[in-house]
């Protein structure tokens, strides 16, 4: 097991993981799924008790260390602190990109812009559920996994749900059970529409979690998803209702198909499991971050310092303009559509 440096996790509620970190045994993320459904905690407290599991010096703090390595959420960037003193990792997730931090670590291979970019696999659903291997290839239940104003509005209406009950399939919308594929013979995920310079930002999480509960899927054309994409087994893309019911039309007339698309699913997960993603974390820690971490520490003489604290205000500034600009949802959501951001 690679050798990592002290690591600080940076969290608005660091105290309660820490009193939840702090019980014996030392319980899993899976143990208590619903603890990690925000797109703060799915990333950095997830990564945070993993690593602790496996044995390293990492902790959670409400505040910036100096002079140690810090992890941080896009969203806990507090800019009143005086960052420059610390050696900050960047969890990008699904938002704008960091104008300020060491290293930036991304979901999307779409937002690598500098070399300080890093992309990262992403964790599958905690707690996560598989399908019941007794459903065999029956198509009966059509699940999006989320929250309800994210899917598109053409598929949650009624004359959807109408045409799908003529095939015998029930439209279920999950809003709080993510974790449960136990029932689901389908994946849906179509998002309401975004421009792409948002889509370019969101993780290919929804796909992931069908593989890994071995569920075929019917995506919307995001990026994320194209990218992990190697054959016509790993999902189907769709863009319309029409295009939704041909799919299953085909795969209920193909039982042979989905059943392919049942074991490449599971296949496909497998490099997403907790192990995969646990090494791959492992990996940035002890090369990319500590490399750049010792070559910071070399250089923290009063000079170094002083042009770090005026470089740090001018990226400041930079970010604080980049954050409203996204936050402000009417620049990347069409005309017309409602609802709001999530990582769901």
């Amino acid at each position: 097991m690679p050798e990592l440096p002290t690591i600080h996790f940076i969290h608005p509620r660091a105290e309660q993981w820490r009193e939840w970190v702090s019980r014996e045994p030392l319980r899993s993320p899976h143990d208590e799924p619903q603890r990690f459904r925000s797109a703060r905690d799915h990333a950095t407290s997830q990564i945070f008790v993993h690593l602790l599991r496996r044995g390293h010096d990492v902790r959670i703090s409400e505040h910036f260390v100096p002079g140690e390595v810090c992890v941080v959420h896009t969203d806990d960037l507090a800019l009143r602190e005086p960052l420059y003193d610390s050696f900050i990792v960047v969890i990008q997730n699904d938002r704008c990109s960091p104008k300020v931090g060491n290293l930036c670590v991304t979901c999307s291979r779409r937002s690598l812009r500098r070399s300080r970019d890093h992309f990262m696999p992403f964790y599958a659903q905690t707690g996560l559920l598989p399908r019941d291997p007794a459903r065999g290839t029956r198509i009966e239940r059509l699940a999006f996994m989320g929250i309800a104003e994210n899917l598109a509005a053409e598929f949650a209406g009624d004359a959807f749900r109408t045409k799908l009950a003529r095939r015998g399939v029930e439209l279920r919308i999950e809003q709080r059970d993510w974790h449960n594929y136990r029932d689901v013979d389908l994946v849906l995920a179509v998002r309401t529409h975004y421009v792409e310079r948002f889509l370019r930002h969101k993780p290919p999480v929804k796909l992931i979690n069908a593989w890994r509960a071995g569920v075929p899927a019917l995506l919307g054309p995001e990026p994320s998803f194209r990218d992990l994409r190697r054959t016509d087994l790993d999902y189907i893309e769709i863009t319309r209702p029409e295009d939704a019911l041909a799919a299953i039309d085909r795969l209920q007339q193909d039982p042979q198909t989905y059943a392919a698309m049942v074991e490449n699913a599971l296949s496909r997960g497998a490099a997403h499991s907790d192990e995969a993603v646990n090494q791959a974390w492992e990996a940035l820690f002890a090369g990319p971050v500590a490399t750049r971490y010792r070559r910071w520490l070399a250089t923290r003489g009063r000079v170094a310092r002083a042009l770090r604290k005026l470089c740090y205000r001018w990226q400041a500034a930079r970010h604080w303009r980049a954050r409203r600009r996204w936050d402000d949802m009417s620049w990347w959501r069409l005309p017309g559509t409602g609802g709001a951001s999530s990582s769901a």
